[in-house]
């Protein structure tokens, strides 16, 4: 899958999501972190930073030096890291750290998939 079908495959599920949460009675202020966390999890956090993708490119050099630190479908592309970074900051931080997480997640469930 490229870059820009992630993107909107992303950006359709956070639409769902957001009602859910407005549903739930979350906090407004934390579901609102939730989704500009969402947002920087889909356009510029991504299992691609290790290519010459979208996201590494709005990065800049942030995203030049991931490139070169790690190699395609390595390290980013597992689950367990990202799994890892969920939990640390579910517990550490709070709930709303899921929406960085959870767009990683959808990432690398559909280059599976495709």
């Amino acid at each position: 899958m490229n870059g820009k079908n992630h993107e909107r495959l992303s950006l359709t599920i956070l639409l769902p999501t957001v009602y859910i949460l407005g549903s739930s009675g979350a906090p407004l202020k934390l579901s609102f972190l939730f989704v500009i966390l969402w947002l920087i999890g889909t356009f510029l956090i991504t299992p691609d930073l290790d290519t010459y993708s979208r996201s590494r490119k709005r990065l800049g050099v942030i995203g030049w030096i991931m490139d070169m630190l790690f190699r395609h479908r390595g390290t980013l592309h597992s689950p367990v890291l990202w799994g890892v970074l969920g939990v640390i900051g579910y517990f550490g931080i709070g709930w709303y750290t899921s929406g960085l997480v959870i767009p990683q997640f959808l990432h690398i469930v559909t280059d599976w998939v495709s």
